[in-house]
């Protein structure tokens, strides 16, 4: 049976995961100005974070308890930094194959 929550269990998880998203940006440098970005990328490293602890059979380390609920915080939070890694070394490849690409393609001028 899927979990129901009730609209202020559901802000509440989204709250959090805007927070563990929004540190997990701040640690990464890619800007903590735009909280919706913020709640997506918490949310998908939860899934991510439980994920983990699934497959590998890791502790739970701090529970929140909401409801009857218990949303793992840290490895929301662990799972929204390993996203973020991932996407700011995709953007530091990104950046790195524009300035290339800038550069490519000119030849500088000879001064007589």
């Amino acid at each position: 049976m899927p979990d129901i929550y009730t609209i202020a269990e559901f802000v509440i998880i989204l709250i959090i995961s805007g927070v563990c998203g929004g540190l997990a940006r701040a640690v990464f440098d890619l800007g903590t100005d735009n909280f919706i970005v913020s709640i997506l990328i918490g949310l998908v490293g939860g899934y991510l974070g439980l994920y983990l602890v699934g497959q590998f059979a890791l502790p739970v380390i701090f529970v929140l308890p909401i409801g009857s609920k218990a949303v793992p915080v840290v490895w929301i939070l662990i799972g929204a930094m390993i996203l973020t890694f991932i996407a700011s070394v995709i953007e530091s490849l990104r950046s790195r194959q524009k300035k290339t690409r800038k550069f490519q393609g000119h030849k500088p001028r000879m001064k007589y």
